[in-house]
């Protein structure tokens, strides 16, 4: 494991028990090396000042792939039929954490006003045409490009 931080030392742990304390120093390039055996739970990495755990991060175990998450940039864009929305979607397990390894192919379909420019992944190997309405997800996420229309709709109540 390796681990870079601004704190003078680290303490890692796995499923809540303390797998070692190292030292981030300039020296070192503020980084860490733990040795561990990966196994499914949490992991959680503490800064360590003067003997006190100040601040920490956690990184847990995705279950299976259970629902698609989408998350726009904005929740409204004008109706001139050039404004852009971004919406992201994350293939993430019944308790919401996003499943790195999901490939899942995804198809979006836009309602309402509006057309669906483009969709996308990270993925470089992904010869798919930004135009489908197509993507495989990359490391369980994907992006779709939504286009504003020039229809303008009403407010709800």
């Amino acid at each position: 494991m390796e681990i870079y931080s601004r704190y003078p030392s680290v303490r890692l742990y796995l499923n809540d028990r303390l797998i070692g304390e190292k030292a981030t120093t300039r020296e070192r390039r503020i980084q860490s090396h733990l040795h561990l055996a990966l196994r499914p739970g949490t992991l959680r990495v503490a800064g360590v000042e003067n003997g006190q755990e100040t601040e920490s991060r956690t990184l847990e175990t995705a279950g299976k792939p259970a629902r698609i998450r989408l998350t726009a940039d904005r929740t409204e864009i004008s109706a001139d039929g050039e404004s852009l929305v971004y919406v992201v979607a994350e293939i993430t397990d019944k308790q919401g954490r996003v499943v790195p390894n999901a490939d899942n192919l995804l198809t979006f379909e836009l309602q309402g006003p509006g057309t669906l420019l483009a969709t996308c992944s990270a993925d470089l190997k992904d010869c798919t045409a930004y135009t489908a309405p197509e993507r495989k997800a990359w490391k369980g996420r994907a992006m779709a490009v939504v286009k504003s229309g020039r229809e303008k709709k009403a407010a709800s109540p």
